[in-house]
């Protein structure tokens, strides 16, 4: 992330499932040797008593996330008066291989839902959202000479050399100074209309 000063913020990814997984491991643990007891076909006391163990862990790691979410997109708003993010594919980042690490981390992070609240919190705060296109390639295109590099599409390419101009990337430093770019030209175009 880029402020007006110029300055890269980088924010981490919380990590919230990760933090619970051990804790929720365990109490799924406990309810499947719970629901294998119960042959019967009732169910039985335990067995409801430990679902709703399971379910009070996956509402600590939602509410966690959320209130992260909230105190993010909220210090972003006030802070701000234009934000540009990009239009990204986030169900179909985690859809397309949802056993990675990536799409974990994808889904754990919240993105689908950080772009909503910055878009409610915007209207609210009076501030301007510009949101680039998806197709943009804000990683692959050369900050220093605008050339794309179609090799960068793999996402675990983090650090990239230049073909045309030798500049060296770190691709989400670059990627921020193409959307910002990117963002402010489109910006100027709403404005001159």
């Amino acid at each position: 992330m880029f402020d007006s000063d110029g300055r890269i913020s980088v924010i981490p990814n919380p990590r919230h499932f990760d933090k619970l997984e051990e804790r929720l491991a365990i109490v799924q643990r406990k309810l499947a040797r719970k629901q294998e007891k119960g042959t019967n076909g009732h169910e039985s006391g335990g067995s409801r008593r430990q679902a709703r163990r399971v379910a009070r862990v996956h509402e600590r790691i939602g509410d966690a996330r959320n209130d992260a979410l909230h105190k993010l997109s909220t210090y972003l708003v006030k802070t701000h008066d234009v934000m540009i993010i990009e239009d990204l594919d986030v169900a179909g980042m985690i859809s397309n291989s949802p056993s990675s690490g990536c799409a974990r981390s994808v889904a754990d992070a919240g993105w689908s839902e950080f772009r909503r609240m910055l878009e409610y919190k915007c209207r609210w705060y009076g501030r301007t959202l510009v949101v680039v296109d998806r197709y943009f390639p804000s990683s692959q295109l050369c900050g220093t000479c605008g050339v794309v590099n179609g090799d960068v599409k793999d996402v675990s390419v983090r650090h990239w050399t230049c073909p045309y101009c030798g500049a060296v990337h770190d691709r989400d430093v670059n990627a921020a100074q193409n959307l910002l770019r990117e963002g402010t030209r489109i910006l100027a175009a709403k404005e001159a209309v």
